[in-house]
């Protein structure tokens, strides 16, 4: 070959739909998270595995459909995009693994790798025509290489962008953002009142010991706070969502990323909030307080407090992650837009 012409990379597409294969691909999965510099925490192996086991599992209409993209000639991994299809009553739909419990989808590529993954992947759902009706990715940024690799007009022609919701973030690099996040004075004069109650104390907890102890708290606080709200979603008196959180704190202690952060009076918790943290970002999962304390606001004490030690631990990104709720926007500084991808196959 001459100098500075181009070889074509070739890849072949794998299917993984069993899980003894899913389980084997743990460390292909996480040599390409390594290498990819733009993922979110829901990318992560942990994450995924953790959602199959406790979750996908266990409903009959869900089987798995992990897309593994592999070089030829090398036989390296280069790409992996973890899908599910799930049948439904207009037919069988490939649909973002883990969907709607993460806030992100991303397609992991190896650098470079992006447009043979893209086409190995429309080649793959040519050959579906017939069998799946249309293809959903969920909550895709739309600034990500997700979104640049699956909106080629010229590799997927008949894909949809449809809004989807934002997720609202602090950028804690940022003096003025964090300052309107953190020196609210409604706050400081709550947190004054809290304490003139009993003892006050804030834990920012990471080990699996101690978030095993806090577990039954979070779930008993969580549950009083959302238990009769009919909007709510992911509620703790779903089996399902039970062993999810049991998984999750099992596994990603190991990782160091989970963190459960507490306000407690008199011992007793009245704000908990259950986020996880990779890469120097924090995500927002779960919150949730005491409402016999809600005059005193003790979720925004808490959060300040979080903000805080988020900056202390050398994070540059606060998320909100999903949900519509006004608070987020009094503390964020920006969103992340996020678009649903509809890929339909002829």
């Amino acid at each position: 070959m001459l100098p500075g012409m181009y070889k074509e990379q070739t890849v072949a597409t794998v299917i993984h739909k069993d899980e003894q294969a899913f389980v084997a691909l743990n460390g292909r999965w996480e040599a390409i998270v390594a290498q990819s510099a733009d993922l979110t925490f829901f990318a992560c192996r942990p994450w995924h595995r953790c959602w199959w086991r406790a979750v996908g599992r266990h409903q009959r209409n869900h089987s798995l459909h992990v897309l593994e993209f592999v070089e030829v000639g090398t036989g390296a991994s280069v790409g992996i995009i973890p899908l599910m299809r799930v049948r439904e009553a207009h037919g069988d739909v490939l649909r973002s693994h883990s969907y709607p419990y993460a806030d992100y989808f991303d397609v992991l590529v190896a650098p470079d790798s992006e447009q043979a993954c893209a086409k190995a992947f429309a080649e793959h759902l040519r050959a579906l025509a017939g069998s799946i009706v249309e293809v959903e990715l969920h909550s895709v940024r739309r600034l990500s290489p997700t979104y640049r690799m699956l909106t080629d007009s010229a590799i997927f022609p008949h894909v949809r962008v449809e809004p989807s919701r934002p997720c609202p973030i602090v950028d804690l690099g940022d003096e003025k953002a964090l300052e309107k996040a953190t020196g609210k004075r409604t706050t400081r004069l709550k947190s004054n009142r809290l304490r003139r109650l009993g003892k006050v104390e804030v834990r920012h907890i990471e080990t699996a010991e101690d978030i095993g102890r806090e577990h039954e708290r979070f779930v008993a606080l969580h549950t009083a706070r959302w238990g009769e709200n009919p909007e709510a979603v992911g509620l703790f008196t779903d089996p399902s969502v039970l062993r999810f959180f049991a998984e999750l704190n099992a596994r990603l202690p190991r990782d160091g990323l989970l963190l459960l952060s507490t306000l407690s009076l008199d011992g007793a918790p009245i704000a908990m909030y259950y986020g996880f943290q990779m890469r120097g970002h924090y995500y927002y999962y779960r919150s949730c307080f005491d409402l016999d304390y809600a005059h005193l606001s003790p979720g925004h004490i808490l959060l300040e407090s979080l903000l805080c030690h988020c900056v202390d631990k050398g994070l540059t990104t606060f998320d909100f992650l999903r949900g519509d709720y006004a608070y987020k926007s009094r503390y964020s500084c920006k969103d992340v837009e996020n678009v649903d991808l509809m890929i339909g196959i002829l």
